[in-house]
């Protein structure tokens, strides 16, 4: 259940914001809550893999990312991220549900997504299409949209994301017409108006904005990776470019 504090005495016309809490800390044992196939993994990262995991009490279906707390190098950020996405409620936002811990790992129920990376779909039309196009614009306007409104919400809520990149965009199923959900909040940011300007030069090459690499940035560089993010999905791209982009 969300919580909410903060201040409810406020003028007409001015911004009100809660702090929300959207997921539950369970203290049980995850296998008494869900039925997981060890076996076959979804994904896997160098601190952990991904499974997947069937609700017992509801039979829903999550992605169960399953972290070895010993390789977590720095357990300060890695605690950052995971409260920052308990903050968040958003339909282009991947969900987490709900954690779990016991002596060796740290379990994040998250919301599963069967369609891939925003980045392979991109690719995989770019290379079945005669024109190289991955989409049209009413395409990539669609999913502009989707990703607009995300980053609306995480700085409305004073959040920063920091590493805006097809990779970090998931499709929630294989249709054409998959809405995109927002992942890895490990580079995100609280920040607060009359912060100091964040200075450190995050972000992934091809798709961070230029202001980043040069000044001290806020929230108003995300429309430049955002940017980057809209040319790359709609353009062209060469034959060579889609074989360099499978190696790499």
């Amino acid at each position: 259940m969300a919580q909410a504090t903060g201040d409810r005495k406020v003028n007409r016309g001015s911004t009100v914001r809660f702090n929300h809490v959207f997921t539950r800390e369970n203290p049980g044992k995850i296998d008494d809550f869900y039925t997981m196939d060890r076996k076959k993994q979804l994904g896997e990262g160098s601190y952990g893999q991904v499974t997947h995991g069937v609700n017992k009490a509801t039979g829903a279906s999550r992605a169960v990312k399953s972290i070895d707390l010993s390789k977590i190098p720095n357990s300060q950020r890695f605690e950052d991220e995971v409260n920052i996405q308990c903050s968040l409620d958003h339909p282009h936002i991947v969900k987490l549900y709900e954690t779990f811990k016991d002596a060796k790992r740290i379990y994040l129920v998250m919301e599963l997504c069967t369609g891939g990376e925003l980045f392979d779909r991109i690719v995989d039309l770019a290379e079945s299409h005669a024109d190289g196009h991955a989409f049209d614009e009413n395409g990539a306007a669609t999913y502009m949209g989707q990703i607009l409104g995300a980053m609306q919400y995480l700085h409305t809520n004073e959040f920063v994301h920091r590493d805006i990149k097809p990779e970090n965009f998931l499709l929630a199923n294989k249709n054409l017409d998959a809405p995109i959900k927002v992942i890895d909040f490990g580079l995100a940011r609280k920040f607060k108006s009359g912060d100091p300007l964040m200075k450190t030069k995050a972000g992934t090459p091809y798709y961070v904005a230029p202001q980043v690499l040069g000044v001290p940035t806020l929230r108003n560089v995300m429309s430049g990776a955002v940017g980057s993010l809209h040319t790359f999905s709609c353009v062209a791209i060469p034959r060579f470019m889609v074989t360099w982009m499978r190696i790499f």
